[in-house]
């Protein structure tokens, strides 16, 4: 391959890395800031504010892009706005700012998230030591609190560093032409260049790489809860109106990209019974459908031989999607097959994370009480499905949302005339 290929990649492999260096600060910064501060000023959870933080997890990247664009592209909102005021238009997309806010989008929560339930999980009396012994803030925050939960803070670090460097919808829509991640430069190798055999390379390189730096910082990726819960709160009104402050900015920031999704696009709606949106939206819902029952029926195989997948789970942290459909489009070519198979490998992590982690939590001696009891295996089977039943929905639940808004496997694996809702979001947002 020429010199000037390597430029490229090198180029883009930095640019990937460092918008996904600035993310993860920002988003631990703020997501995981405040729930310090909460922790810190002894204020209560907000059950609705933790909520609304969940809400982008279940958000394809089209959808958030398109939220962004709305909101901030030349004719969105803010800018006529800002035409309305008088002021000079504000020239926010195609940039490395609008990939990283569109990636903090996500990630602001999951620190917030991540953070808060394991300081919910701490109890306060080595911090209340701390300050009776005459320690300040910043010396009770760096001697005693850190050490509790730096595991956690680099645990999620390491997970949103992964997020950002293999998203590839935000930068896609969000990038432009001059800002490409690698993930989009793969995609660009694979679609647009019809080099396949360089997209391979890059992919497996990636991968290798991602893969020796989960493998180096795994220790962090586990965690021990204390079993501490606080109930009583010890806080005052300028501490509460603080945090309500923050909770409120960072919420505008989270709530602004759907509500622009919304004023724009309901009033549209009815336009859509003049597209082939529904029928894509028909195929979303069964190549979901069946890749996430596929998914857990291959846990339920894996957790019937009773090996644990240990480190091995490890190894879909690497792999993306646009990696892996380049792959399957080598084995399969452009084919539902390489889709319906790259959805049953995305999924199983997930599935087989929620279903194995609920049942080894189940109570001691609960097979052994069913035999007792005189069940025979058909009773034993109906009796575990009812146990399980609730995380076996929430599993194919969360499948189904990946699935419908995925846009990598279906922009590099589906066949010409076979369209998904996602696909056709896109092929709408150029049009």
């Amino acid at each position: 391959m020429e010199f000037d290929f390597w430029s490229i990649v090198l180029s883009k492999t930095w640019f990937s890395t460092w918008e996904s260096v600035i993310t993860v600060v920002l988003s631990l910064g703020v997501g995981g800031g405040l729930a310090i501060l909460e922790y810190f000023l002894r204020i209560k959870r907000s059950k609705i504010f933790t909520g609304l933080m969940v809400l982008p997890i279940f958000l394809p990247g089209i959808v958030v892009a398109t939220g962004f664009i709305v909101v901030w592209g030349n004719a969105g909102l803010i800018n006529d706005l800002l035409k309305v005021l008088g002021v000079e238009q504000v020239k926010f997309l195609y940039s490395a700012g609008a990939i990283i806010a569109g990636n903090c989008f996500y990630n602001i929560p999951l620190a917030y998230l991540a953070l808060s339930s394991k300081l919910a999980n701490m109890h306060y009396y080595l911090e209340d030591q701390a300050k009776v012994m005459g320690a300040s803030n910043i010396k009770t925050l760096l001697k005693i609190t850190w050490p509790r939960i730096k595991n956690v803070v680099i645990g999620v670090g390491i997970i949103i560093f992964l997020y950002s460097f293999l998203s590839f919808a935000l930068p896609l829509v969000l990038g432009g032409i001059k800002y490409q991640t690698l993930e989009v430069y793969i995609y660009s190798l694979i679609t647009q260049q019809l080099d396949l055999k360089a997209a391979l390379i890059l992919a497996g390189l990636q991968f290798v790489g991602l893969l020796a730096l989960i493998l180096l910082l795994s220790g962090y990726l586990t965690n021990q809860s204390e079993k501490y819960f606080n109930i009583s709160k010890d806080n005052n009104f300028k501490n509460s109106i603080f945090i309500f402050t923050v909770r409120i900015l960072v919420l505008i920031f989270i709530l602004l990209p759907i509500g622009g999704v919304l004023f724009k696009g309901l009033g549209d709606i009815i336009n859509l019974n003049s597209t082939t949106y529904w029928m894509g939206l028909f195929n979303s819902f069964w190549l979901a459908l069946c890749s996430g029952a596929i998914s857990l029926g291959l846990v339920f195989i894996l957790m019937n031989t009773k090996k644990d997948l240990g480190k091995w789970s490890l190894v879909f942290l690497a792999i993306s999607p646009i990696a892996l459909g380049a792959g399957l489009l080598y084995l399969f070519g452009d084919s539902v097959l390489g889709m319906l198979l790259a959805y049953i490998f995305l999924s199983f992590p997930i599935n087989y994370f929620l279903v194995s982690s609920f049942w080894k939590s189940r109570p001691a001696f609960f097979i052994e009480s069913i035999k007792l009891l005189g069940a025979d295996w058909k009773d034993e089977i109906k009796i575990i499905s009812s146990y399980l039943s609730t995380t076996i929905l929430k599993a194919l639940a969360i499948s189904i949302v990946f699935v419908m808004g995925d846009i990598a496997i279906v922009s590099v694996l589906a066949p010409y005339k076979f369209k998904t809702a996602m696909s056709l979001s896109y092929s709408y947002l150029g049009a």
